[in-house]
């Protein structure tokens, strides 16, 4: 599971984001550094759509089916198993048409340490910026239209590095 992560290089460095994704660091839409992101936040993300190109948007972190009646979801929808989203017709459309990326620092996992649940920090040297794989679903109101975008975090088993302390890990 990935439940915490941190976003902080675009204040100090947004030119890293250029680079890494293609974004100009003058198209970046305002957001706070995060150090301790976790669910249901509206956080970046970066989507490529027909004819607009590589972008990026704030999404909340929990993905909302487009179907949903409201802009909640009855389920913990945060991360998508990646051994599942291939076998769902639901993930499989989103799998298709509507896949992301969630910049990150770095990311946390917990392990219990003596009867205490200990965080761990995952980062690539010299805190190069990750990229998480990702689902998105854009929500329309029923009445005035407006949109709200949602993601969920795809995950995979572990690597050996991480799995010493947690089973899973983002894509």
């Amino acid at each position: 599971m990935c439940g915490r992560y941190s976003l902080y290089t675009h204040i100090s460095h947004p030119e890293d984001f250029e680079e890494r994704f293609g974004l100009p660091a003058g198209e970046l839409p305002p957001f706070p550094a995060g150090y301790n992101i976790g669910p249901y936040r509206d956080v970046p993300v970066i989507f490529q759509t027909p004819g607009e190109g590589v972008r990026m948007r704030l999404m909340q972190w929990q993905l909302v089916p487009a179907f949903a009646k409201e802009f909640k979801s009855q389920y913990a929808m945060f991360n998508s198993r990646a051994e599942t989203i291939t076998s769902k017709p639901f993930w499989q459309r989103l799998l298709q048409n509507a896949r992301c990326i969630f910049p990150a620092n770095n990311f946390f996992e917990w392990a219990a340490v003596e009867g205490q649940k200990v965080p761990h920090k995952f980062y690539l040297p010299e805190q190069r910026l990750l990229a998480f794989g990702g689902l998105y679903s854009v929500w329309r109101h029923p009445e005035s239209g407006e949109e709200r975008y949602s993601a969920s975090i795809i995950t995979v088993p572990a690597n050996p590095l991480v799995a010493a302390v947690h089973p899973r890990m983002p894509l």
